[in-house]
């Protein structure tokens, strides 16, 4: 399964899950690299840019993403936050479905094969970082 198939398959298990949805502008951030989050975005429509911030405050551009995607580029921590390892943010108006960690947390202690096709999902986007 490439990674749109496997995005596209994510999205489609967690839909019925969102608890609330907003919409942002272009070109406002969703989140910068290291904040910490209480919640799973996913985005339903409007595209979104994907960077991580190297040592050197460079940011090195990862991907441009339409409509459909996870944004999980994140660590779960004890504490039901997420800590963001990437900077992202919109480049026109989006529509962000939102999950809470613990709804997540729930969702993934009760299904087994959607928590192996989130971690195949992260390594992939995780790949673009360390193999670029």
């Amino acid at each position: 399964m490439n990674l749109i198939e496997l995005r596209h398959n994510l999205v489609k298990e967690f839909k019925p899950f969102i608890e609330s949805t907003i919409t942002l502008k272009r070109k406002t951030p969703i989140w910068e690299q290291e904040d910490q989050r209480n919640k799973l975005i996913i985005v339903l429509n409007g595209t979104i840019k994907v960077s991580h911030m190297l040592p050197n405050y460079n940011e090195l551009l990862l991907g441009i993403y339409n409509s459909e995607i996870i944004i999980f580029p994140a660590i779960l921590n004890m504490e039901n936050n997420f800590s963001s390892l990437f900077r992202i943010s919109t480049l026109t108006e989006c529509t962000l479905g939102t999950i809470s960690a613990p709804t997540f947390k729930s969702i993934i202690e009760n299904d087994f094969i959607l928590l192996r096709n989130l971690y195949l999902y992260h390594d992939y986007l995780c790949q673009k970082v360390f193999y670029r």
